[in-house]
């Protein structure tokens, strides 16, 4: 009897399919679902000889609209119950040596995976008998009228959909190969020569990798990271086409829902960036096609027996990507492969993707190390939460007596919050403060750290429920975590380059999201598993973070505009000259000249910012010139020659605070704290020019001396440095000042300090107006911007990274945050990337600018040491031009310590 699995049954027969004209029908076999009995098959009585038959011999999904509402369409089907897996044939271990031969001779490879969950290692999802498959049957339906189908919820790949350009067209089911063959097949796809082609390739390496360890093709077009890396104002451009065609239905109306509903899960999350964009998104641009989604949940690639309409699925996708990526670098359809490697690798963005694709293999492997969970340790921090839970709920509901009868449920995080308790809730804040809390569209209370922060400040209620709801969350998220762990006490999370600034997004569990909280960390501990104790083998976590790598890229990036701004001579958008106040040409002519500018400046001046919808043209542009004559003006009392020759800028680089303050080694927190302080006359800088200035005056003792009396100035300065580098207003500093550092400050106060760090770091601002009037003057600012409607439009702030890549935004900060991020996304990826294969085989976690090992004992400290110059190569490579130094800091201990 031959190793095939079962395809089909009638009845009591199994039935084996041998060929496309052949079925093998086996005797006694009665499969099961959920709890049915099946009995040990027998052997063959018969191998039967049939015509060829293919997918119009089945009823597809396709034609499923085609039934009436009322319509069984199990009924349908059972009056002939067809084979299927016949009908809709899934290439088996028959074809393995075809494909096989014709994928050694390809050198495109589309490919596309169907599986039943999102990583190896994700928890076996439900089997609901009432869900409905992509057939239009419920799950316990689609079982009946197939008797010889099974359910089987392991976590796999099912299909691997492949198309060369040489002809094949496969679709290979897993199920039907043994190991051995699974191996043949994916070592076959990824030869010396093969381009795979395809989207999101992230997921279908990290699969295929957990089948057959250590395979990787030549090259990989993966139009996900193009749109991040060659394309990223595509959701712009969609949006273009449907504000030029209102109302229209068919293609036009999907493109606004699906934009719509990126623009509603942005703002749900509170993030700018609302991820990578979709292959259904791309297939409704480029190819005005609207992708089958009926296969898509996991849950239909569980059953043993497959319908014409998942063929069908599989086959209609994987021809996609290959077509989109030529049509997005504007390449005819039938453009050879290698040029388009050559159209991408010569993009402005080809360099970073070129880093995008070499990272992906490497975050794969990492993954399949995974982190230790130690449950032991986590169980007792669980215990200290659970503790720390209910003091804060006793304390709570002594403040506020009306939430006593909902005790249980605040002690039961998982419970949730209902109606009732919310509304419990409000009162006992308002009775409590005098003020309600504010409401959402739906009337509920708004509950979240933010609101309440803003709203209510250090109340003792509301600090009561923030501390009893903290534990709660955490208990959660440390439950997740443990729940999730392999064998091995390992986590697996899928780490993937998935949004458009190039950060990795994690899952399953997400990593990325952890509290900072040491004790929260600490359950991640190096391990001793029974080989390594027989051995006397000990292990060690190492952590080693980029420091402050989000502001030194954003020096770089200002002083990128700086040399721009300056070897302009100075020039302005035409609008904004036309309205410039006559301050700003004699301020522009003494600079030109070589001349003391800042005695020009008018005693008025900042102006006051116009207000939005109230001021016209003219305003704004007397603003912006205004703006931009002042921050030249201060430049220039710092230091700046503001000239254009090479020596001049290169001269002038650290007299800039902020890359200056990197280039002598200085702390920026405390700089700016000094500066904040002195604006507020709290402070005497002893005649020096700015904060930086004073610091470098003094000795290093003296340093470390005020460091240690100004702790609250400097908590005040992490505010402003992470709040103001994109450009937040006053509102928005006195609100992130209150919710992610505490402060207890006024609105006044916080736009004092704002004006205080302008004062400071002119350069950031002179970045600002560089995005704002020099990379994207084609539109006027007063133009309604940042509102991503399909009804309206939206401005679009265009800027790149340090390495060139587009990036773009529907606000001046969007843009301004997406190449300071992206090209940080780029230096740690470039990082991993230069790992040695040593260093690699002890990866195991990556979160943003952290990369995190575990490392045999012996090896921690050689390890550690060539990480970190690894990792300060990566940043110089981009920092170098501009003369801001890299740092990192690495902490080597027996858990995750920083």
């Amino acid at each position: 009897m031959n190793d095939l699995k079962p395809r089909w049954s009638v009845g009591a027969l199994y039935h084996r399919y041998v060929g496309k004209t052949k079925t093998e029908i086996v005797m006694g076999a009665i499969s099961r679902l959920m709890g049915w009995n099946t009995d040990d098959v027998m052997p063959p009585i018969s191998v039967i000889e049939h015509d060829e038959l293919d997918d119009r011999d089945g009823c597809s999904a396709d034609h499923a609209d085609e039934m009436s509402d009322d319509a069984d369409p199990v009924a349908t089907l059972s009056n002939n119950v067809e084979p299927e897996s016949l009908v809709g044939h899934f290439d088996g271990p028959e074809d393995l040596d075809r494909i096989c031969a014709s994928l050694k001779e390809a050198t495109e490879i589309s490919i596309d995976l169907e599986g039943t969950h999102l990583t190896p290692w994700s928890a076996p999802l439900p089997a609901g008998k009432s869900t409905k498959l992509g057939t239009g049957e419920t799950l316990s339906k689609y079982v009946n009228v197939r008797p010889g189908c099974i359910v089987t919820e392991r976590p796999r790949v099912r299909i691997v959909a492949l198309e060369t350009d040489n002809g094949l067209v496969a679709a290979v089911d897993l199920d039907l190969l043994d190991k051995t063959a699974q191996e043949r097949l994916i070592r076959a796809a990824a030869h010396p020569r093969a381009i795979w082609v395809g989207h999101n390739l992230g997921f279908d390496l990290a699969w295929l990798n957990h089948i057959c360890p250590s395979v990787r093709p030549a090259r990989i077009i993966d139009t996900m990271l193009m749109t991040t890396a060659l394309k990223s104002d595509i959701e712009y451009d969609v949006i273009q086409r449907v504000t030029d065609s209102p109302g229209e239905a068919g293609v036009i109306e999907d493109m606004r829902k699906s934009v719509m509903k990126r623009v509603t899960r942005s703002a749900g999350t509170g993030t700018d960036d609302a991820g990578a964009v979709s292959l259904d998104l791309l297939a409704l641009h480029y190819l005005d096609q609207k992708l089958d989604k009926a296969f898509q949940k996991p849950i239909n690639w569980m059953p043993s027996v497959l319908s014409p309409g998942h063929k069908n699925y599989v086959i209609g996708d994987i021809k996609s990507p290959r077509l989109i990526a030529r049509r997005m670098l504007g390449l005819p359809d039938n453009t050879k492969i290698s040029d388009v490697i050559k159209a991408i690798d010569g993009h402005p963005g080809g360099a970073a993707y070129k880093i995008f694709e070499a990272a992906l293999p490497r975050l794969v492997q990492m993954q399949a190390q995974g982190i230790r969970i130690d449950p032991v340790a986590a169980g007792d921090y669980r215990s200290k939460l659970v503790d720390q839970l209910e003091s804060a709920v006793t304390e709570l509901v002594t403040l506020a007596p009306n939430l006593i009868e909902y005790k249980d449920i605040l002690l039961d995080p998982s419970r949730g919050l209902t109606a009732d308790l919310k509304a419990a809730v409000g009162q006992a804040f308002e009775s409590a403060t005098g003020k309600p809390p504010e409401q959402t569209k739906n009337g509920d209370a708004k509950l979240s750290a933010k609101d309440l922060k803003i709203r209510y400040g250090d109340a003792p209620v509301v600090a009561a429920w923030l501390r009893a709801q903290a534990p709660g969350k955490t208990v959660a998220m440390l439950d997740e975590y443990v729940a999730r762990r392999d064998e091995n006490d390992r986590l697996h999370p899928l780490t993937s380059i998935s949004t458009l600034t190039g950060r990795t997004s994690s899952q399953e569990p997400n990593l990325q999201n952890m509290p900072r909280d040491p004790e929260f960390r600490a359950v991640f501990r190096a391990v001793r598993d029974a080989i390594g104790e027989a051995l006397g083998i000990k292990t060690k976590i190492i952590a080693i973070d980029f420091s402050a790598v989000e502001m030194r890229i954003a020096a770089c990036l200002a002083l990128r505009a700086y040399s721009a701004v300056v070897r302009s001579n100075f020039q302005l958008p035409r609008w904004v000259l036309k309205s410039a106040p006559g301050a700003v040409h004699d301020i522009l002519s003494a600079i030109r000249a070589g001349r003391p500018a800042m005695p020009l400046v008018p005693p008025s001046w900042p102006l006051p910012e116009p207000r939005h919808g109230e001021s016209g043209p003219e305003a704004y542009g007397a603003w912006y010139a205004s703006r931009f004559a002042l921050v030249l003006a201060r430049l220039q009392a710092a230091g700046c020659s503001l000239k254009p020759d090479a020596a001049s800028l290169l001269a002038d680089r650290h007299k800039m605070a902020l890359a200056g303050a990197f280039h002598r080694g200085l702390d920026p927190h405390l700089i700016t704290g000094i500066q904040t302080e002195a604006r507020a006359g709290r402070f005497d800088l002893d005649g020096k020019i700015n904060a930086l200035a004073f610091v470098e005056s003094i000795s290093p003792d003296e340093r470390k001396k005020l460091k240690s009396e100004m702790k609250k100035p400097r908590t005040s300065a992490k505010a402003l440095n992470f709040g103001l580098l994109y450009g937040m207003s006053a509102g928005g500093l006195h609100a992130h000042g209150i919710v992610n550092y505490s402060l207890d400050w006024t609105l006044d106060e916080a736009a004092l300090a704002r004006a205080a760090w302008f004062e400071l770091y002119p350069e950031i601002e002179l970045w600002h107006l560089y995005l704002k009037l020099y990379e994207n003057n084609e539109k006027r600012p007063v133009k309604k911007m940042g509102k991503i409607t399909a009804e309206g439009g939206a401005k679009l702030y265009r800027h790149s990274t340090l390495s060139g890549r587009p990036v773009c935004g529907p606000e001046m900060r969007n843009a301004g945050n997406y190449a300071d991020q992206g090209t940080g996304a780029e230096i740690a990826l470039l990082a991993i990337n230069d790992l040695s294969e040593k260093a690699m085989r002890y990866l195991v976690n990556f979160v943003h600018d952290e990369i995190v090992f575990e490392v045999p004992e012996a090896e921690a400290e050689s390890v550690a040491a060539e990480v970190e110059a690894v990792m300060n190569n990566a940043a110089e490579r981009y920092f170098s031009k501009y003369g801001v130094p890299s740092e990192v800091e690495a902490a080597i201990g027996d858990f995750w310590i920083h």
